[in-house]
């Protein structure tokens, strides 16, 4: 008798887990109600990975070609002989295309040197002016807040000009960047640029090659205005 009970609970152990464990598998089914197979890998087929987001297509962005941008700034200096000031100024560009644009650009500091440098031991005048043509060129990116999609630029610029410094025209180089916002509003933008200037810096007993520093911060105003069609919403 006994044998028979172990037999049958032994029985019993082999065929009873065999519809729990089904029953409690992580694998969907064909006869679970609440997966449907079929609609997931149609939609990971459908989905291109290689999609370009519209707010990155150049047809949906903002309209630059044949477009003049006037941009007046402001921010601080940060020269090597001129040491820490302020600056001021504008930047027109022209632009040939969503890609390459060519400007022109004028800055003005009033000088803030130690009169105990080398330089500043040497100033018989204050107000330092630079002016120079530049080719932009620029590169689309987009940035998301939340919900929103910000469109942006990034852009980088080299140019040649002159400096005045000290009663003294100077050869100067100029090279930067920076970042451009749009405001959705297709006449009105907000930039942030650094640009370095390569100048002679005329001192006693030697002079200097210096690479100065200009951190600036504006307002452009764009025209004529072509709104894209998000700037339209």
């Amino acid at each position: 008798m006994s044998k028979n009970v172990v037999a049958a609970l032994l029985l019993l152990a082999l065929l009873i887990p065999a519809p729990l464990f089904a029953a409690d598998t992580d694998q969907p089914t064909a006869e679970s109600p609440d997966v449907v197979l079929d609609a997931s890998d149609s939609e990971e087929e459908n989905v291109n990975i290689h999609a370009l987001p519209p707010i990155l297509d150049r047809d949906f962005r903002h309209r630059k070609k044949n477009q003049f941008e006037i941009n007046i700034n402001g921010g601080a200096y940060l020269g090597n002989s001129i040491g820490q000031t302020w600056v001021a100024g504008t930047k027109m560009t022209y632009w040939l295309n969503n890609t390459v644009g060519l400007g022109i650009i004028y800055s003005y500091s009033k000088l803030l040197t130690n009169r105990g440098s080398p330089f500043g031991s040497v100033i018989t005048d204050s107000n330092m002016h630079a002016m120079a043509g530049q080719v932009v060129i620029s590169q689309a990116a987009a940035l998301r807040t939340g919900l929103k999609v910000m469109e942006l630029d990034f852009y980088a610029m080299i140019g040649m000009g002159a400096m005045r410094l000290n009663r003294q025209w100077e050869p100067m180089g100029e090279i930067g960047g920076g970042c451009k916002f749009y405001t959705g509003v297709p006449w009105l933008a907000f930039r942030i640029d650094v640009d370095n200037y390569v100048h002679n810096t005329v001192q006693p007993g030697k002079n200097s090659i210096d690479f100065d520093v200009m951190i600036t911060g504006g307002v452009s105003f764009l025209f004529p205005s072509r709104p894209s069609p998000y700037e339209k919403k």
